[in-house]
């Protein structure tokens, strides 16, 4: 169940010149994990200002999901709750 408490993703994307965030903001509703992760990357991919492409997958086993990205940033950073990245909230 996603809420306008738990919505949102913040990524800081950085390319070893500039560093930005950008956001994934879910639409409120309820979701099955892969529906979650598809619009997750639809989010990400669409928001992106370093030309990166984002694959998100779970793993069947441990339920865990993976971010990985090619493109134009050298790393990626999942910013944190205190930085109003709710998504990654255990609830």
């Amino acid at each position: 169940q996603i809420t306008a408490l738990n919505n949102v993703l913040r990524i800081e994307e950085d390319n070893g010149v500039s560093q930005t965030v950008i956001l994934a903001t879910i639409p409120i509703g309820t979701y099955i994990p892969s529906e979650l992760l598809a619009e997750i990357k639809t989010q990400l991919d669409t928001n992106t200002t370093q030309t990166n492409v984002y694959t998100l997958t779970k793993s069947d086993i441990t339920g865990k999901t993976q971010l990985s990205f090619t493109g134009g940033s050298t790393t990626i950073t999942v910013q944190t709750i205190t930085s109003g990245s709710t998504l990654n909230k255990v609830t």
